[in-house]
């Protein structure tokens, strides 16, 4: 007894007029003109590796200071502050799309209306909507937001509103770095830290190996062993890969060399470890995986039978090349480690390379099993069309069969499925499919229904698994993100997935990779106008599928491309069809 966490909840009144009493657990008003309620909580919660019983804050000072401060302030004075605080981050991008005129509706009629007659003010909103619920969910000193964000009504949620590792806690910070919050991923390299500290316990303990890994499943206490189910999900120690790829991510937008160093390179280098002592050779003398699974997926042997393990699936050997490739950058970058930089770049190009299926698909496993669930909702196999980009119009065979993969997966899916979709259709240049999608995910779900494979929009436009799991919302917004602006490693793509469904538009403040800011407008589905803002300097590559001032076309990526080197607070003015110009 008396183990858990303790908790505390206080509550202020202030009347104008009347009496208040007590009553059976109830407080009753009687008479007044208004009635002002401040509620404060805390708990003994004091990090992930200590006791909250033993160890724990006391949460009723805590309780106790909230109130008074609450009580020297006015409402109006906490609603402008508030207002002031999302505004700074929510006004850094502008999104229209269409003429921006907006229905005189209710959300939910709009919602309900959207099947039959589309509203590209709506699709706008809720692409704000995700940028609005990481600004109101993840700020420096928090914890990240979970399953459900940090809106839950249960004492027992679906999953206990945990962090799903194998896609839905990296799905939450898709749209942190691309639509201008790149601070608010800060809750997120927190929980990195954090968890490096017990994965390295465990793989110390499960393994007698170096490094760090985690599995698919963690909480605040910053779990790292598999937890208590099935092998498909609960064996895969990949976590720190994917994570970390959010670190350098960050680097590579924001040009931070110190939190390079100090920050994500180590962890970075301790997770290659790691998956250095999980790899060994197959019998072609590829690197693979010691064991492998493709999260929550299944194949079927040659007798029929329901398989889980693998050696070498594509998105295991996805996430450890990436991390190789990743590491060995950063530390040349950092004049740091040569020789693993080496070995690093030498064991990347040595893993079992993405291999094309009897489909014309993007193999999932190391062979091409028969698929246990053609339309699974994880797409882990296409992990390096996005959020990697190991597959891109620079490798067009494997593109096409990325497009086949998508095929075969088919549209319907659960909620955050199909944000995962948008981005994918989008990272192939399909921007009709990925409009399909969102056409399919702007469908109206009346209630929290059990778990399907049905996903949907709630009337307040909370996107139904079902139930409720917030990082649908999150990748919806970035899959607009990529429908509009790509960056890559072969730079910043403009309009690369523009759906017919919007011919006209306007975006501004959308940051790409090497630190710069994207401001664009079409008509016909075509560019207009271009401005980049270079805000740290150096080299930019610009790509479209339209011709403008000084770029030439591209056979191998299809597309026009002009290149340039820019200084810090350069700005860029794109001219289709006529010169470049610069102001």
């Amino acid at each position: 007894m008396g183990e858990g966490t303790y908790f505390e909840a206080g509550l202020a009144v202030e009347l104008e007029g009347g009496n208040i009493r007590p009553e059976r657990g109830e407080l009753h008003v009687e008479g007044a003109t208004a009635v002002t309620l401040r509620i404060a909580m805390a708990t003994s919660f004091n990090g992930p590796d200590k006791s909250p019983s033993r160890e724990g804050k006391d949460p009723a000072p805590i309780v106790k200071s909230a109130l008074e401060k609450a009580g020297s302030v006015f409402y109006e004075d906490i609603l402008q502050k508030h207002t002031d605080d999302v505004l700074k981050r929510f006004d850094r991008v502008l999104l229209k799309l269409g003429n921006g005129d907006v229905p005189n509706l209710p959300t939910s009629t709009r919602l309900e209306q959207f099947q039959e007659k589309g509203d590209p003010a709506l699709a706008a909103l809720q692409f704000q909507y995700g940028r609005y619920m990481l600004i109101g969910s993840s700020r420096s000193g928090s914890q990240p937001p979970n399953l459900q964000g940090i809106w839950n009504n249960l004492r027992r949620p679906q999953w206990s509103s945990n962090y799903t590792m194998n896609i839905n806690l990296e799905m939450n910070y898709w749209p942190a770095e691309i639509t201008g919050l790149s601070e608010l991923h800060e809750p997120l390299f927190m929980l990195i830290e954090e968890l490096a500290v017990s994965g390295a316990r465990t793989a110390r303990k499960m393994f007698n190996t170096p490094g760090w890994c985690a599995f698919h499943n963690n909480t605040i206490w910053r779990d790292s062993v598999p937890s208590p189910c099935d092998p498909a999900s609960a064996f895969w120690p990949m976590a720190a890969g994917w994570l970390l790829s959010h670190m350098w991510e960050h680097f590579l937008y924001a040009g931070d060399k110190e939190f390079l160093k100090n920050r994500a390179y180590p962890l970075m280098k301790s997770a290659t470890a790691f998956y250095e002592w999980w790899l060994c050779e197959n019998k072609e003398g590829y690197l693979v995986p010691k064991v492998s699974t493709s999260p929550e997926n299944r194949y079927l042997d040659e007798d029929g039978h329901v398989i889980t393990v693998d050696q070498g699936s594509t998105m295991d050997c996805a996430i450890i090349r990436e991390t190789f490739t990743n590491t060995a950058a950063a530390a040349r970058l950092l004049g740091l480690d040569d020789v693993l930089a080496e070995t690093l770049e030498t064991n990347a190009a040595r893993l079992l390379p993405y291999q094309i299926g009897g489909q014309g698909q993007v193999q999932e496993w190391s062979q091409d099993f028969k698929e246990f669930m053609p339309t699974h909702r994880h797409l882990s196999h296409l992990y390096g069309l996005f959020p990697c980009d190991q597959i891109g119009k620079d490798t067009p065979e494997l593109l096409r069969a990325s497009v086949r993969s998508l095929e075969i997966r088919g549209d319907l899916a659960t909620g955050w499925s199909m944000g995962w979709k948008i981005c994918l259709w989008a990272r192939v240049g399909d921007g009709d499919h990925a409009y399909k999608i969102i056409h399919n995910m702007f469908n109206r779900v009346e209630n929290e229904a059990p778990k399907s494979e049905d996903g949907g929009l709630y009337g307040n436009l909370m996107i139904a698994h079902p139930p409720f799991q917030i990082d649908g919302n999150f990748g919806y917004t970035r899959g607009v993100s990529e429908m509009l602006m790509n960056t890559t490693h072969n730079g910043i793509e403009l309009l690369p997935a523009l759906p017919s469904a919007w011919p006209k538009g306007e975006v501004r403040g959308l940051r790409a990779r090497g630190g710069f800011e994207v401001d664009l407008i079409w008509e016909d589905n075509k560019p207009t106008q271009a401005q980049i803002t270079s805000h740290q300097g150096g080299d930019l590559t610009v790509l479209c599928k339209t011709p403008f001032g000084g770029s030439t076309f591209d056979q191998t990526l299809q597309l026009y491309v002009a290149k340039q080197k820019t200084v810090a607070g350069e700005t860029l003015a794109l001219a289709f069809n006529e010169a470049l110009l610069v102001s």
